[in-house]
């Protein structure tokens, strides 16, 4: 199989996936504006950084699903798979922040 067939087949793949997880995670990113509900959660470095990565997950799946294709349509194949897996990159930091409000504040959204 050549490297065209394989980045096309891998890019459908995080596509697909990433479609799937679209729906929940608009929800999700509607409520979660109820993290500063805690009196200085609005000052809290680590708070804001789960807000951040929770709202970016929609929008970068909404923007690498065109951007994928078309970098694949200029023959583009390893950027179009990196762009196809840039909503990782919330989840990355979604993970991190998670960590850090559990070391840094003992799980409270105010430090």
């Amino acid at each position: 199989m050549d490297k065209a067939k394989k980045t096309k087949i891998g890019v459908m793949i995080c596509n697909i996936i990433f479609v799937l997880l679209l729906l929940p995670s608009l929800f999700i990113s509607a409520m979660s504006g109820m993290m500063f509900d805690a009196p200085g959660s609005e000052n809290s470095t680590y708070t804001i950084l789960l807000f951040s990565s929770v709202v970016s997950f929609p929008l970068l799946i909404i923007l690498s699903i065109p951007f994928s294709g078309i970098f694949y349509k200029f023959q583009k194949y390893n950027i179009s798979l990196i762009v196809a897996l840039s909503p990782l990159l919330s989840i990355i930091f979604f993970a991190l922040s998670l960590y850090l409000l559990g070391v840094m504040c003992n799980g409270n959204f105010v430090c």
